[in-house]
């Protein structure tokens, strides 16, 4: 039986991420950050959803620590669905525990996001292409909590995984602007 061609590419693009060396993921993950902390979406934004780094992802933990007077929510996994805690960027330690998935998530004690006053919010993605699509994981989460949202959405990606085209559903929605070690692109 053959593959879902959106299978076999997200397979082919994760084997592609684990081989890059933990320095390139690094420099490059920095550089979004900076990219990202010059941008305008993120120095007028208040509230800012934000993920924990996984599988190689890009890390914007020093994104998240310049920015320390910005209220940041980050995703927790519950049942079929995201629900977003507010974190100080200078207490994740304390402030999160491995989740369902193995991605650091935020205790559930901590307090809830308003989704009404999100400003920004930053999408992880395995790969982006130049309309904002974005191929995930495969469970849907950000395409179900992505569908209400009225942020300004920002798929972020190593600049290797940001492509011309990818293969798209009808319930995929496109990110406003893809951001990468390159630079910001507004879709």
């Amino acid at each position: 039986m053959e593959l879902d061609p959106k299978i076999q590419l997200r397979r082919q693009l994760l084997a592609q991420r684990r081989s890059l060396s933990i320095q390139t993921c690094q420099q490059h993950s920095q550089k979004i950050c900076d990219r990202l902390a010059q941008s305008a979406p993120i120095k007028n934004a208040e509230v800012i959803l934000g993920f924990m780094s996984f599988r190689q992802e890009p890390d914007l933990m020093s994104l998240y620590q310049k920015f320390p007077q910005k209220t940041w929510g980050f995703p927790r996994c519950v049942d079929q669905k995201l629900e977003w805690h507010k974190i100080d960027p200078a207490n994740f330690t304390e402030s999160t525990q491995i989740g369902n998935f193995g991605i650091l998530e935020p205790i559930p004690p901590l307090p809830t996001i308003d989704l009404t006053r999100v400003d920004v919010i930053l999408v992880p993605a395995i790969a982006c292409d130049r309309q904002g699509y974005r191929l995930g994981y495969g469970g849907g989460f950000y395409d179900r909590f992505l569908f209400n949202q009225t942020g300004f959405t920002i798929g972020i990606v190593f600049a290797d995984f940001y492509r011309e085209i990818l293969p798209t559903e009808a319930w995929d929605l496109p990110t406003k602007a893809v951001c990468n070690e390159n630079g910001i692109f507004i879709v």
